[in-house]
């Protein structure tokens, strides 16, 4: 039973950081200035954490928690999306007890989605130094060198990973994103297919599978991955802009506009729009799309305008290419 709470935490706390990894834009990397920023809010949390734990009169005669307890405290903040706190009750836990790998591991994790490499790196070691087959931990110190940008390193963790536990679907995502990066894209839709064999619910996965087929040119396949991505997720706007993209590039401009609308609204859907004519070379189709996006909206006026310029001086300049 405890195992089996771990690895479902363990997901949760995967979960933070693929948003961030596997969403193909955003990057994992904090800047140093916010991440020592952090850690002193942390630390601070936890200090007054403490302090109102000794100086509360109604909770000195309640029993004082052991390590598993401050540990599931934690979980619940981790379920309700206050890391900072959860890394307190943590790190509380191991104060009682330094050999609770699950706490160890959750603590290497939130301090992995705050861009604290080596710090996470410490704890996942420590874990390993001894439970070498451990999983999760195995896992944790390959996002460690994929942050880190040791590719080789990286999969020698994950592969030990899936050999100690073959169902670490997230462990094949990251393969597979690791795969895209070097534009090795058949292993990597190869790794998100497997992914989605051990998590077949997930639209993160498929969403990045249709990246992968994108990348590779496979942009029907792209489509048919992206839509089954929206199926599972109504509401998975960078599912959406994906397929508008694939959509206007198969010429089914129509249909790309309304995804487009879907990933966001009627005004950033015809800027986008615009956008796509630009790169094109199609400066009237991208003039009437930004000066739709700037009659829906006045807050889209001067990134649309700005746009429109461009596209009446392209006009200008040269003859319209359609």
């Amino acid at each position: 039973m405890i195992a089996k709470r771990w690895t479902s935490l363990a997901g949760i706390l995967a979960l933070v950081l693929a948003a961030a990894v596997l969403g193909g834009c955003a990057s994992t990397e904090t800047k140093d200035t916010a991440v020592r920023d952090e850690h002193r809010r942390m630390m601070s949390l936890q200090k007054n954490a403490e302090a109102a734990r000794t100086s509360s009169a109604p909770l000195k005669d309640l029993p004082e928690m052991d390590a598993r307890a401050l540990e599931q405290v934690g979980d619940n903040y981790v379920r309700q999306n206050n890391p900072s706190l959860a890394f307190v009750q943590y790190d509380k836990a191991l104060a009682k007890d330094p050999k609770l790998e699950s706490a160890r591991y959750k603590r290497g994790m939130l301090l992995l989605s705050r861009g604290m490499n080596d710090e996470a790196l410490k704890e996942f070691e420590d874990i390993l130094s001894r439970s070498p087959k451990n999983a999760l931990a195995l896992e944790g110190r390959g996002r460690v060198h994929m942050a880190k940008n040791h590719f080789h390193a990286a999969m020698a963790d994950f592969d030990s990973a899936l050999a100690a536990d073959p169902k670490l679907w997230q462990v094949h995502a990251l393969r597979g994103y690791l795969h895209d990066q070097r534009k090795e894209h058949d292993r990597a839709i190869g790794e998100y297919e497997k992914a989605i064999g051990l998590q077949p619910e997930s639209s993160l996965l498929f969403n990045n599978l249709g990246m992968s087929r994108y990348l590779k040119g496979d942009l029907k396949g792209a489509a048919e991955a992206y839509a089954r991505a929206i199926q599972l997720d109504v509401n998975n706007r960078r599912a959406y802009n994906n397929l508008a993209l694939v959509l206007y590039k198969l010429g089914h401009d129509d249909d790309a506009l309304l995804a487009f609308k879907h990933g966001g609204d009627e005004a950033a859907a015809y800027n986008n729009m615009g956008c796509l004519y630009m790169a094109d070379r199609k400066y009237e189709k991208a003039r009437a799309a930004f000066e739709k996006a700037i009659g829906l909206r006045a807050t889209y006026f001067a990134r649309a305008q700005e746009n429109l310029k461009k596209a009446e001086s392209a006009i200008t300049a040269r003859p319209t290419v359609q």
